[in-house]
């Protein structure tokens, strides 16, 4: 199985992202849900399949996170990519603070083994409509694309998704992503990016 890695703050569409992923041909294909309505508007969305809890608690393997997730949600059985995010700590960032975990960063590539980590960034498209839907601090956002700070590992390359602009060009930011994940364009990827892009323009 050919793993690839969604690491985002909240706020950044990092669920959405990982879905989008998943639908595309050779993988997962989770379902996704709507959540978090606002006097009846959505407002984010939630992905069945898509998560590895790692908190100490709940902890299981990747491996058996991975069987359990395959055989109750993914639609497409014969699938050889999936794409997957860590819960509770999306970014794997120090409690607190605006710094990745670099040691947490090399627990979790060393059991998923990724071929590529995907991580959504906010450059010049969307920011403030992305940033007011959740608060997001800029700091974090400055931080992303100044500092690049996941490519200090020796797992995975890293490919920075320009969200705003996926969700909104003619298509140049998406090509980049589909030649990320080694796919080729879903027929219907401008609806699904419209449809998330309504989303965050409401803000």
């Amino acid at each position: 199985m050919n793993n690839y890695l969604v690491l985002y703050r909240p706020g950044f569409g990092g669920t959405w992202l990982g879905w989008f992923i998943n639908s595309h041909k050779n993988f997962a294909q989770y379902p996704f849900y709507k959540k978090a309505r606002i006097r009846g508007v959505t407002t984010d969305v939630g992905c069945d399949g898509i998560d590895w809890i790692i908190e100490e608690d709940f902890y299981t393997t990747f491996v058996e996170n991975r069987k359990k997730s395959h055989t109750r949600y993914a639609t497409n059985l014969s699938h050889t990519k999936d794409c997957v995010k860590v819960l509770n700590n999306h970014e794997l960032s120090v409690t607190k603070n605006d710094i990745i975990d670099q040691e947490l960063l090399n627990v979790v590539c060393t059991e998923i083994k990724p071929n590529k980590i995907i991580v959504p960034i906010l450059n010049n498209h969307l920011v403030d409509e992305f940033i007011r839907r959740w608060n997001i601090k800029t700091s974090w956002v400055d931080y992303l694309i100044k500092e690049q700070p996941y490519h200090n590992q020796p797992y995975a390359d890293v490919y920075y998704c320009d969200i705003g602009k996926l969700i909104s060009d003619d298509g140049e930011e998406y090509a980049l992503l589909c030649e990320a994940i080694g796919e080729e364009p879903n027929d219907n990827a401008r609806e699904q990016l419209d449809w998330y892009k309504n989303i965050i323009l409401q803000f």
